[in-house]
């Protein structure tokens, strides 16, 4: 048994060992942690709107785990409403990481969606990040 320098056994169940803390950082345990959670929300079929909001929540704070978490997202069987907030997110996500690289005619889509047909309430964010888009692609008004 391993003694510390006082000559005493350490107290411990050795969990560490078990989870493999000393191996994987813990900025890649979080992300699994989050993949995980988000893996959880995914497959359930009748919460994909909530899985977004999830991922938009984590978006604010750590844009590679949300990135991640997007790319697992079921866009096949969404709605219309579901897809355009997907994009949304990924424009949101990809500012974050600074790798904004959407067409005009792509911000353009999801401003009039929000304007016309989507949640009122997302509108001001997809103004923005149409604003940005435009801004990279050096055609803001």
């Amino acid at each position: 048994m391993r003694r510390n320098s006082n000559g005493v056994a350490p107290i411990g169940l050795g969990i560490e060992s078990l989870v493999g803390v000393n191996y994987v950082g813990m900025k890649q345990l979080f992300y699994i942690l989050y993949a995980l959670c988000g893996l959880l929300l995914l497959s359930c079929g009748q919460c994909k709107g909530g899985a977004l909001a999830v991922i938009e929540s984590i978006a604010d704070t750590d844009a590679d785990s949300a990135a991640v978490l997007l790319s697992q997202y079921d866009t096949l069987e969404a709605s219309v409403a579901d897809m355009m907030y997907y994009k949304l997110l990924c424009a949101k996500v990809k500012d974050h990481r600074d790798e904004l690289d959407m067409s005009d005619a792509q911000a353009e889509q999801l401003v009039t969606y929000f304007e016309e047909d989507g949640d009122y309430r997302l509108l001001p964010t997809a103004c923005y990040y149409g604003g940005r888009i435009c801004s990279e692609n050096s055609n803001a008004p």
